[in-house]
């Protein structure tokens, strides 16, 4: 919205804002239907649905965007962390993430996000081996003074 915008909806009633964010919100998503190779326009779709605590149209466009843009790894480690955070704390992890990040891997094999994922994957599916080797090739990329340094040390220390 521009500063006029801005200055206008400051002037309207909570109802009429609302109202004004819905068209705004409806007409991004139309542009969408239209133009679907935006990976920023996405990104604003679903933060706003976020947002506005809508969920599931939330994960709809992402998966919507993943669709639109197969090749976008920003998109789709979104989408699959999305779907990670979102299952029950016992669920094993959604297919449809574990194939976002093989497809991650396939486009970028040193993707931090996904390799600490696939480890994740591995260590809960009980292949401790391969999750060592998946979370030892993620410390190598890493800077050892870095918050995600101790993480992944830390997971790789919890496997049995």
């Amino acid at each position: 919205p521009t500063a006029e915008d801005m200055a206008a909806a400051a002037k309207m009633s909570p109802e009429e804002r609302q109202q004004m964010i819905r068209g705004m919100v409806e007409g991004l998503a139309a542009r969408l239907e239209d133009e679907p190779n935006d990976p920023e326009g996405w990104r604003r779709l679903v933060r706003v649905y976020g947002v506005l605590g809508e969920r599931e149209k939330a994960y709809a466009t992402m998966a919507r965007a993943v669709v639109s843009l197969p090749d976008d790894v920003g998109a789709l480690l979104n989408f699959a962390g999305a779907l990670i955070q979102a299952r029950a704390p016992d669920d094993p992890i959604p297919e449809a993430a574990l194939t976002a990040f093989e497809r991650i891997l396939k486009i970028n094999p040193g993707n931090p996000g996904a390799l600490f994922y696939m480890g994740q994957v591995q260590a809960e599916a009980g292949a401790t081996n391969e999750a060592r080797a998946t979370w030892g090739d993620l410390l190598k990329r890493l800077d050892p003074g870095s918050p995600s340094y101790a993480t992944v040390k830390r997971a790789l220390e919890q496997l049995p």
